[in-house]
């Protein structure tokens, strides 16, 4: 008999994946991982930022397979808790609708080498 996961150990794991594919990406590119988690002590965080030039890219990573404009809300105030200059944003996800014209690119995770370049 299988047993489903439940949403926060699916939704942990998802977010292990997607850093480590992240990572393994990075140095596969030949690149320095620059890979780093955000928390503050008001438990805001943000669960992937990456070390871009002079600035950080910031990335949430949900593991629906179904798009929330909830998403976006750690993102959008990330400008404020963060005092390096932020280079962009995306969400990274289980679902296959993407979206990249506006400020926070929405990407399937398959995707997500397009903002590690």
């Amino acid at each position: 008999m299988y047993r489903i996961l439940p949403d926060k150990m699916r939704g942990a794991l998802f977010e292990n994946f997607v850093v480590m594919e992240a990572l393994k990406r990075r140095y596969n590119q030949g690149k320095e991982g620059n890979l780093y988690f955000y928390r503050d002590s008001n438990q805001n965080e943000v669960d992937l930022l990456l070390k871009k030039d002079s600035g950080f890219y910031g990335i949430e990573i949900k593991s629906a397979m179904t798009y929330h404009p909830d998403f976006e809300k750690v993102l959008k105030q990330l400008d404020g808790w963060i005092k390096a200059p932020i280079r962009g944003k995306a969400v990274v996800y289980a679902g296959t609708f993407e979206n990249t014209a506006g400020e926070i690119k929405l990407l399937n995770y398959t995707h997500v080498d397009d903002v590690l370049k």
